[in-house]
């Protein structure tokens, strides 16, 4: 009876078929899943990468329109004679659309001009680091230097008849989920009148 009840093991089979294919099955389902996320996650990795590039373009962009819209609208001479105590957005400009970012400051979207991207303000680079209380706390954080002083070695201006000032950019995206502030500093050559 022994050798019967051992040789009826062997020889049944029944189901392992199925077994093994429920067993493989698994396996895959198994696979497909961690393949679906590895794609979901990164998917969601090379958006938040685009969406941190096209951020930071914007902000080039801001930079780009400060300096080169800052004769007209910053860089007058009130500004120039302010001396250190010098600030753009001034005080008296206005915020018609609401938005919390004066209307000289802003900059809109180059393909989408009723969106805003970003806005700027400016300031004089100085050493004693005096808070100027009509910008940000941003534009008032920026590495102390003197404002005036004299043209850089190889710069191509004669110290004996030039001197520059020196300024801050501060540009800040106008989305306020995001705390992205870009700095950039200028200066500015004039001729030495002493």
């Amino acid at each position: 009876m022994k050798y019967l009840l051992s040789a009826n093991k062997v020889d049944n089979e029944e189901g392992f078929v199925l077994v093994t294919a429920l067993l493989v099955m698994i396996v895959l389902v198994a696979m497909g899943t961690m393949a679906t996320n590895t794609t979901n996650i990164e998917k969601q990795i090379a958006l938040n990468d685009r969406i941190e590039k096209q951020d930071f373009y914007d902000l080039e962009t801001c930079l780009g329109r400060a300096k080169t819209t800052m004769t007209p609208n910053w860089f007058t001479d009130g500004f120039v004679t302010a001396g250190e105590d010098a600030g753009f957005p001034l005080p008296a400009d206005v915020d018609v659309d609401g938005d919390g970012f004066k209307d000289l400051s802003e900059v809109p979207d180059p393909l989408d001009a009723a969106r805003m991207i970003a806005a700027f303000e400016v300031r004089p680079v100085e050493i004693s680091g005096t808070a100027n209380l009509n910008l940000s706390s941003e534009a008032n954080d920026f590495t102390r230097l003197e404002h005036i002083r004299l043209p850089y070695s190889g710069s191509g201006y004669d110290p004996k008849i030039f001197l520059i000032r020196r300024y801050v950019v501060t540009c800040r995206s106008a989305d306020p989920n995001k705390n992205l502030i870009l700095q950039e500093g200028i200066y500015k050559v004039f001729t030495n009148y002493n």
